[in-house]
């Protein structure tokens, strides 16, 4: 694998309304964005967390021929298919590789101090698109941030409809198996097992919460009417600093298809060659 020597993707701060921050994600070196996907679509974001993190110790990827075309069937169209399967998989496929996107911006910011959940490696597991767990000093939690990751359709929608609906679910404690679930995994690594339950009971506090919203947006929502269009009623998550709700986007200056589709056969070309 290559070796880190600048940011992947840039994160510029923007300001476009008082209620929420935003992140725009732009890509800096797309070679090596393929690399760290591919990397997460095998089931081995270790390996992308360490060359992110500066501590890639040169150990080999695990690879083999069945591992390589297992991985790339997660990223190709089966034939076949009706009109409708074909486009309900083109869309889960390219959320997957969105969600190893959202993932790497947020985690080429991160030190040791910070547990991120790996992203998944199937289009259609539940859950949580993503969890990261700050700690302190004395490992207690400081920041917890609950990601969800939208590609695809209208954003507006994507967020009235979908992940604001989440957020509002998460933020009254309601539906929490999986927050809780993967909370106790992420602590499990530097907590003791008796101690995990107590620590987790962080993650339920308003005062430790932050809220990622990631969306592909068009270049022409890029820009501050754009973009507090898109992000309406973030404030409806109440009881927060605007700085703890978070709108991040990645902006495509193509049509949304044609770009996964490229970014998902530069993917698998990577995936080959391991």
């Amino acid at each position: 694998m290559a070796v880190l020597e600048q940011k992947i993707i840039n994160n510029t701060k923007l300001k476009f309304s008082k209620h929420c921050i935003g992140q725009k994600w732009e890509i800096v070196d797309a070679n090596m964005l393929y690399e760290l996907t591919a990397l997460i679509i095998m089931a081995q974001s270790i390996h992308a967390k360490n060359i992110l993190r500066g501590l890639n110790n040169g150990a080999d990827v695990y690879s083999d021929d069945d591992l390589k075309e297992e991985s790339i069937s997660k990223l190709s169209i089966p034939e076949g298919l009706t009109d409708k399967q074909k486009t309900g998989h083109i869309s889960h496929r390219d959320g997957l590789l969105f969600e190893a996107i959202s993932w790497i911006a947020a985690t080429q910011d991160t030190t040791q101090n910070v547990l991120i959940r790996d992203p998944h490696v199937i289009a259609t597991q539940q859950g949580l698109d993503g969890l990261m767990i700050e700690l302190g000093d004395n490992k207690e939690v400081k920041n917890v941030t609950i990601f969800e990751d939208k590609c695809g359709g209208d954003a507006r929608s994507k967020f009235r409809d979908d992940i604001l609906p989440f957020f509002l679910e998460v933020h009254e404690n309601k539906n929490r198996r999986h927050l809780i679930s993967t909370a106790n995994a992420l602590l499990e690594k530097v907590y003791e097992d008796t101690e995990v339950p107590r620590a987790a009971q962080a993650i339920f506090s308003h005062q430790t919460r932050n809220y990622r919203a990631g969306l592909v947006i068009k270049a022409e929502q890029d820009n501050k009417d754009g973009r507090k269009a898109i992000f309406k009623n973030y404030e409806n998550i109440k009881n927060l600093d605007p700085s703890n709700r978070i709108a991040g986007t990645l902006v495509i200056d193509n049509d949304l298809r044609v770009w996964f589709q490229n970014f998902a056969e530069n993917v698998t070309s990577i995936i080959r060659a391991m």
